[in-house]
């Protein structure tokens, strides 16, 4: 395996709620294998079920030995991390916290 990791974008979309459950967990699924920067810019709500699946990621990309990083979290995005007691470095090498 090369020590080089393609790198994939991601914008999340600004409200992750129940409804954008199921399609960012595909849109995560499909980047399985690759460096992956996930843009939180436009976040402007997050529920549990989006944060569970973020986590989730998170755990598969440290296993497998990828890097997920989180850009430029909103202060939305940022706020709920810390409601439900979550600490952003759980994203590996989340730069930009």
């Amino acid at each position: 395996m090369s020590d080089i990791q393609t790198k994939q974008s991601l914008i999340l979309e600004a409200k992750l709620d129940l409804m954008a459950a199921p399609p960012l967990n595909e849109a995560l699924s499909a980047l399985q294998g690759e460096a992956v920067n996930l843009d939180a810019s436009n976040v402007t709500h997050i529920d549990m079920p989006c944060l569970q699946i973020l986590l989730a990621a998170a755990k598969h990309w440290q296993r497998s030995d990828m890097n997920l990083y989180i850009s430029n979290p909103s202060d939305a995005f940022r706020a709920g991390l810390e409601t439900l007691g979550i600490d952003p470095l759980i994203f590996q090498k989340a730069e930009t916290f």
